[in-house]
């Protein structure tokens, strides 16, 4: 899948999102999920400086090139943090089985000092995973994966476990990707639900996949004031990942949600869709 082509005046608003306070009084982040060479990375030098957070996929790397990873990731994002992730291909990734995984994240945590690290809440392996975050100092990105499509009871009832979950095991971040049943139902509950979390509680990173799910990653990222995904410019790591320009001019130029969720949706799923439109005469 191509890169999406987006509206010509995004790189006018690339981190502005540091000036909007949401409903919860957070401020979203949109983080670069690099599953490409770094050195190589289309986008320009003065976008890539104001980059606040990169998510190196070490399952989308060759093993021999991770040693020199996280001092090209430096180099060319010279302002941001660092998550460090290696996702399993049962959810999403490339990795291929738990055994090995553990292992790897050990290696993974003595070769750099990373700001954060994603463990999987449901992975068998879980428990030894957060040990080694908590060992390595770094902050704990809590995650889990639903492929099947969840309606609205159930997507409520397992956000609430997430961010009780995190907030127990003292992670910084509680992320969710799910597949919403009935997208345009379930979604403004969804994003009702996340707004209202205190600014004590994890961060929330919610991502509905399915239908709706460019806006729907747009809406969550600024309901919550949390998280969303955006691909480095070399195509999606994940369904519905915009390019991270296009992400971050959403972020910081559309309002936060106020009362009435059903419409505000509306207008971020039109300012999505013009900002994928082709451009006409060029």
């Amino acid at each position: 899948m191509a890169p999406p082509r987006a509206i010509p005046v995004r790189y006018e608003f690339v981190g502005l999102q540091n000036a909007m306070n949401t409903t919860s009084g957070r401020t979203p982040t949109a983080v670069l999920v690099l599953s490409g060479p770094p050195n190589a990375n289309p986008l320009p030098e003065r976008v890539k400086a104001r980059v606040p957070l990169v998510e190196i996929r070490f399952d989308l790397f060759p093993q021999d090139e991770w040693s020199g990873l996280p001092r090209l990731v430096r180099r060319s994002f010279p302002s941001a943090k660092l998550l460090a992730t290696l996702r399993l291909d049962r959810d999403g990734g490339r990795w291929p089985d738990l055994a090995s995984r553990t292992i790897a994240l050990k290696r993974l945590t003595d070769l750099h000092r990373w700001d954060f690290i994603d463990v999987e809440d449901d992975s068998p392996e879980r428990e030894r995973m957060i040990g080694l975050v908590r060992e390595a100092g770094a902050g704990l990105v809590l995650s889990r994966h639903a492929f099947d499509p969840r309606g609205p009871e159930e997507t409520t009832d397992t956000i609430a476990h997430m961010l009780r979950t995190a907030s127990k095991e003292g992670a910084a971040v509680a992320k969710w990707a799910v597949r919403l049943e009935e997208p345009a139902a379930t979604l403004p509950g969804l994003l009702r639900q996340i707004s209202e979390q205190p600014d004590d509680a994890p961060t929330p990173a919610i991502f509905p996949m399915g239908p709706l799910s460019e806006a729907g990653r747009v809406a969550a990222a600024l309901a919550s004031g949390g998280w969303g995904y955006a691909h480095d410019g070399s195509g999606p790591a994940a369904p519905g990942q915009l390019s991270w320009p296009t992400f971050s001019a959403l972020l910081g130029s559309l309002p936060r949600p106020g009362r009435e969720l059903s419409g505000w949706l509306k207008s971020v799923e039109g300012a999505v869709e013009l900002a994928l439109s082709p451009l006409e005469g060029r």
